[in-house]
């Protein structure tokens, strides 16, 4: 099936693939001592197939891919970080729940690699039946909580 401009389906599933990908490192880059993976590099295209989110994920990725082409004439993922940040940010009201749910996929993957979890301290297994222990901590932290009040309705 040919696309406009010649570009055929495999073509476009690649560039797009290509635009979630510099989405993923503008999310959560690497760190720059090499610690921690960037969001590109856990595993997410295919946790997203895994967990059904390919739809709406390639849905948001096809408009950001169309807006690069029609303000910069190029795919997103060629370029610039700046003129990708641009995007976004003129993407930010229309696509704000993609944005919204995109990131906490990300986060929710992210935190599941084994390399993140042992670069942040964190021991790479499930949490039961083990469980972690927790320190004891400053619980005014939870003022907030408490001063919000209850905020839910007893049935």
């Amino acid at each position: 099936m040919a696309m406009s401009g010649g570009q055929g389906e495999g073509d476009k599933r690649e560039q797009e693939r290509e635009t979630l990908l510099s989405l993923l490192d503008i999310i959560i880059p690497p760190s720059e001592d090499g610690r921690l993976p960037g969001a590109d590099a856990v595993g997410f295209i295919e946790y997203m197939y895994k967990e059904n989110l390919d739809a709406w994920i390639m849905a948001g990725v096809q408009s950001i891919h169309e807006e690069a082409l029609g303000r910069y004439g190029a795919a997103f993922h060629n370029l610039e970080e700046t003129r990708q940040r641009r995007i976004i940010e003129a993407l930010r009201t229309r696509l704000f729940r993609f944005f919204s749910q995109l990131t906490m996929e990300v986060i929710k993957c992210y935190y599941q690699d084994d390399r993140v979890l042992l670069a942040i301290g964190a021991e790479p297994r499930a949490p039961f039946p083990l469980g972690f222990s927790l320190p004891d901590g400053d619980l005014t932290l939870l003022d907030e909580v408490y001063e919000r009040g209850k905020i839910y309705r007893d049935v």
